[in-house]
């Protein structure tokens, strides 16, 4: 192996820090591995997507109920700081990681002053930015799912198959760590919102009838855009058939160009423009009905039980989609690559299905 290639090498193991602390151990069976430890100290990380903190907020509430009086911080990114108030319903603080060399060097100075007794990487596919961190972190413990990088734990859990298995209950092996068994533990979402909060948006959405449908038409990828001459097709439909209906229209802002041209061929009013995604949130949770491409809105329609259309990219049949875990909704896919290919007849069956029941309900 030339000098170069031993260089390479050695760099990538520091970097990922692999090779560290040996073979992990793994639990299969609840055991809690802070059983000597009266108030632990943990920290969780997620810092990647929205979704990501949402679907595995019911870990960080069952560990907060095993261990009332721990320390419980949780560690998310730029992408998906905007919901950290959902983790602090049951976390002591949140911490950020922000990709600039000075702010990771201050997040790793304050973790490891702290020394965490177990550092849990929420990811179930393996992480540079994960192992690099809590590899560095003086924590006594760290937990992560048995994937690529499973050697850079100290305890591993098992990776539940991904073609099968919805990402809440893959997430949910992680409490065999803690001595909890997580078929018998409440795994449904939740997005928890202040009186005040739905005041406000209650105010914003501004309801003209009992039944509101929401249509959110963005997602984090151009394959998963629908179309606008489909959305625009569908509230039609809907609008002709169920005229007492009222229908708001949502949008992220790399979307208010295709928002406006929809808004304006239905007469549909938008949503509100807000400065976090909370507001965001919290205007959704006053529909009684959705539609919205897959992405981070199903799992708070998920999280208040709201009857969702969603349309989804399944491309790649080694993963499950990331559904509404247990909550109401019926799910459209594309074996392609864009969500373009949905038929419009299947949206609008599954839309039109959706608002009956509820109707007759």
């Amino acid at each position: 192996m030339s000098w170069i290639k031993r260089t390479e090498v050695r760099f990538r193991e520091w970097f990922t820090g692999r090779g560290r602390t040996g073979k992990a151990i793994r639990i299969d069976t609840p055991q809690n591995i802070l059983a000597d430890i009266a108030a632990p100290k943990i920290l969780f990380m997620r810092q990647d997507r929205i979704g990501d903190m949402l679907v595995s907020l019911p870990v960080v509430r069952a560990v907060r109920a095993q261990f009332p009086h721990a320390q419980i911080d949780v560690l998310l990114g730029t992408n998906n700081i905007g919901v950290g108030s959902v983790a602090l319903r049951y976390a002591n603080s949140i911490l950020c990681y922000e990709k600039k060399i000075g702010k990771i060097l201050m997040l790793l100075w304050r973790i490891r002053r702290t020394r965490y007794d177990v550092v849990v990487d929420l990811m179930d596919n393996a992480s540079a930015t994960s192992t690099f961190l809590f590899t560095r972190m003086k924590s006594r413990y760290t937990l992560g799912i048995e994937k690529e990088n499973a050697d850079a734990y100290t305890h591993n859990v098992p990776l539940l198959d991904k073609s099968v298995t919805h990402i809440v209950e893959r997430l949910a092996q992680f409490l065999l760590a803690f001595g909890i068994e997580p078929s018998t533990t409440n795994l449904l979402l939740e997005y928890p919102l202040a009186n005040a909060e739905i005041q406000i948006a209650q105010e914003r959405v501004k309801k003209s009838s009992e039944q509101l449908l929401g249509v959110n038409i963005s997602s984090g990828y151009d394959e998963m855009y629908w179309g606008s001459e489909h959305w625009i097709r569908l509230i039609d439909h809907i609008q002709k058939e169920f005229p007492r209906l009222d229908i708001v229209l949502f949008s992220s802002p790399g979307y208010a160009e295709e928002l406006a041209i929809i808004s304006s061929a239905t007469c549909v009013r938008i949503a509100p423009s807000t400065r976090s995604f909370h507001e965001f949130a919290a205007m959704i949770a006053q529909c009684t009905l959705f539609c919205t491409p897959d992405t981070s809105v199903i799992h708070v329609c998920a999280a208040h039980r709201i009857p969702v259309v969603g349309v989804y990219n399944y491309s790649d049949k080694s993963l499950i989609p990331w559904t509404p875990y247990k909550s109401p909704g019926t799910m459209l896919y594309t074996d392609t690559n864009h969500v373009r290919d949905i038929k419009f007849d299947d949206v609008y069956s599954a839309v039109q299905t959706m608002v009956r029941n509820v109707y007759m309900g």
